[in-house]
């Protein structure tokens, strides 16, 4: 028998033992908050007993059972519940067996949560099916604040949302091969177009950028752009020479190498980068949920609404840069 099942047996022992204590968990502690089959069905029972101004029993549960479950499917039989009363450790200790159901609820409402996420984000191939991303985001997030509120009521406190953990680092991100070539494609097409290079640094940062080169060298043409310095193949690859930058993409614009179509539209190619970006900081999100959800050293609401939190400044950068394409939404890398 799992962790998790014994626990579970232990909240229904405890209320057949101690049927007052049914009050104690009734309005934080629901019936979707157990996994185990018979324990459903014995909460269930308690529920309907209780609602109908009934005093819960072995026997008046056994009853319900019976009247209520189909045959062949009825788990919490007379059998069952003779068992998990033997079985409870304590029958005082009803909330504190409850508290560890909502705690482990709450941890797979967020593993639930978080694979739905990465399964949209990997999904989404348009712009626009990125940015409806965020309204998974938000539902989750919107979850995880219901959840805390009867997490807060179980330890009697009156939090509404969970807390935010500052503590947490940035994650990390791993790039995919694909993506280089949009990264310096828009790299190129900024060199050739210096004039676009302060509409795109309104929502493009260089750490968009997963190749290092691309990053360090778009960080270098924002800032000869605020100085008002001339911007061009040869003036950009003595900057990253002076600067430290080395790379493919440097070598090939000090040799006159890697030079784009004047009509690609770097706005357009910037946009490209920043939804790259923002699809690998949701995948990293929801991988990041799904692996702290089965940490137990860890708060999982918590760290699922910080890193929630963490993806809506993304989501405001991807409506700037829609709003600045000149061109329609286009594919993004996948």
């Amino acid at each position: 028998m799992t962790l998790e099942r014994a626990v579970e047996r232990a909240v229904i022992g405890a209320i057949l033992l101690a049927p007052e204590r049914f009050a104690d968990v009734r309005e934080w502690l629901q019936l979707d908050d157990f996994e185990g089959t018979a324990e459903r069905q014995a909460y269930a029972a308690f529920i309907d007993i209780r609602d109908r101004g009934q005093e819960i029993s072995p026997t008046g549960v056994d009853t319900w059972i019976r009247a209520t479950v189909p045959p062949g499917t009825q788990m919490a039989d007379a059998p069952y519940l003779v068992e998990v009363m033997q079985e409870t450790p304590s029958p005082t200790r009803a909330t504190v067996y409850g508290r560890m159901v909502l705690e482990m609820s709450i941890r797979r409402h967020v593993v639930e949560g978080a694979i739905r996420l990465r399964q949209r984000t990997e999904e989404a191939t348009t712009s626009a099916e990125l940015n409806l991303v965020f309204a998974d985001v938000d539902a989750i997030r919107r979850a995880m604040e219901a959840l805390h509120r009867r997490e807060s009521l179980a330890a009697d406190s009156h939090s509404v949302a969970p807390a935010i953990d500052p503590t947490l680092g940035h994650l990390m991100r791993f790039p995919r091969q694909e993506e280089l070539a949009a990264e310096q494609a828009a790299v190129l097409t900024l060199i050739e177009q210096p004039a676009r290079i302060g509409e795109v640094a309104k929502w493009l940062r260089p750490s968009d950028f997963g190749d290092d080169e691309s990053g360090s060298l778009f960080k270098e043409l924002v800032a000869l752009h605020e100085a008002n310095n001339p911007i061009d193949r040869v003036t950009v690859a003595w900057r990253a020479a002076k600067v430290g930058i080395e790379g493919p993409l440097c070598n090939a614009l000090s040799q006159g190498r890697e030079r784009l179509a004047g009509e690609i539209d770097p706005v357009d190619c910037s946009r490209r980068v920043l939804e790259q970006s923002v699809k690998a900081a949701v995948i990293a999100t929801s991988e990041e949920l799904a692996s702290s959800a089965t940490d137990p050293r860890l708060n999982a609401s918590t760290v699922a609404y910080t890193r929630l939190n963490a993806l809506w400044p993304q989501q405001r950068r991807l409506v700037k840069a829609r709003v600045a394409a000149v061109s329609g939404p286009g594919r993004i890398s996948t």
